[in-house]
């Protein structure tokens, strides 16, 4: 069986321990409970990561590195448009960004199954962070078709809050 690196397994362990509320509860055999203040440092043998625990592991990285190209794209594309004030074509590209946001969050969510507590707490909180953004997505388009600036900020600011827990996810795995 492969191993995966200690790195990866700190960092899932550590964004499960975000994702949990900072609550002290074992999530399985072999793993660290954390606290607060304690560093998320645990090694995992190769044997105590099953078959769908490490077809997750591949697919979230892939889907991960997939949203963030989603995201960069995105605000690209909002810079572009804001100085060539063309709303439909805006608009367009954020529908496409949202579905491909679905598309992400419909794929983890149907073909990942991680047995153990701490990755599926990983999984809840990615598949949280997609439906954030999309939801972010769908607020701006909602303003910007009913010029709701309220709807439109509020938007931004969902999106933006997910670009943080996306990040967080990536630099924690």
């Amino acid at each position: 069986m492969k191993k995966i690196s200690l790195c990866m397994v700190t960092v899932l362990l550590f964004a499960a321990f975000i994702t949990a509320g900072c609550q002290n509860e074992p999530s399985g055999v072999g793993q660290t409970v954390l606290t607060k203040t304690e560093t998320a440092q645990a090694a995992v043998s190769a044997d105590e990561v099953n078959k769908n625990d490490r077809a997750f592991l591949t697919a979230f990285k892939q889907s991960l590195a997939r949203a963030e190209r989603i995201v960069v794209e995105y605000n690209l594309m909002l810079a572009e448009m804001e100085h060539q004030d063309e709303a439909e074509e805006a608009l367009e590209h954020m529908k496409t960004a949202g579905r491909e946001m679905l598309y992400l969050w419909n794929t983890i969510h149907n073909e990942s199954h991680p047995a153990r507590k701490d990755l599926q707490l990983i999984k809840q909180a990615y598949e949280t962070t997609l439906m954030t953004y999309k939801k972010g997505i769908d607020l701006q388009i909602e303003g910007l078709t009913q010029s709701s600036g309220a709807k439109a900020i509020e938007g931004k600011e969902l999106t933006k809050k997910a670009e943080s827990e996306l990040k967080n996810l990536k630099n924690n795995r």
